[in-house]
């Protein structure tokens, strides 16, 4: 993986770090392939040029590689970072989700004690209607027998009326016969007076 190569690369370069270079004259340098990349021979004729082109060409590559070392753990640096960044920006979406959530219950129970009294009230006004609707009930009984009571009234009533009339009708011709009884007695001791004087 990524991660391994830079390790590698960083283990290489502190490897090459720690190469101890000893200026000697040019004639005896010589690239082998000993310990620390070098040897104590005494180099051919004519190779001294190519060992040193040899071994700034390694240089250079192990230049080249801590380079990229460098810029690999520049990479990982960023990517670390970035990856704090998110754990952070997560972390405190976290927190504000969380506190969105008991904000949320607490409107949620809230709303739950609005719905119980609502429904307590509901059940409230169900039983005050039903006691309306059972002394409506009551009332529109009283009512039906209040009025067939008046009806019964107003026909006995009636029929007391027609009576009293009656007996008023024949109470006045009574009196009439009475008076008409009463005048021609008088006319009839009148004319008894008349003839009992007219006799003397």
């Amino acid at each position: 993986t990524a991660i391994e190569e830079s390790i590698s690369t960083l283990n290489y370069a502190q490897s090459a770090n720690g190469i101890m270079n000893k200026p000697v004259s040019s004639s005896l340098i010589s690239f082998g392939v000993g310990e620390n990349g070098f040897s104590n021979e005494r180099p051919k004729e004519g190779s001294s040029v190519e060992s040193w082109q040899e071994m700034e060409m390694r240089l250079q590559y192990m230049q080249a590689q801590v380079e990229e070392a460098q810029a690999a753990l520049a990479r990982k640096h960023l990517q670390q970072q970035e990856l704090q960044e998110r754990a952070d920006k997560s972390e405190a979406d976290l927190l504000e989700s969380q506190q969105k959530l008991f904000n949320a219950n607490l409107e949620i129970n809230s709303l739950r004690d609005a719905v119980a009294e609502e429904t307590q009230k509901r059940k409230e006004s169900e039983e005050e209607l039903f006691r309306t609707q059972e002394e409506l009930k009551k009332t529109s009984l009283i009512l039906k027998a209040t009025q067939a009571t008046e009806v019964a009234l107003t026909t006995e009533a009636r029929a007391l009326i027609g009576t009293l009339e009656t007996l008023i009708a024949d109470r006045n011709e009574m009196h009439s016969l009475v008076v008409a009884q009463r005048d021609m007695e008088s006319q009839r001791r009148k004319a008894t007076q008349r003839f009992q004087q007219s006799a003397i």
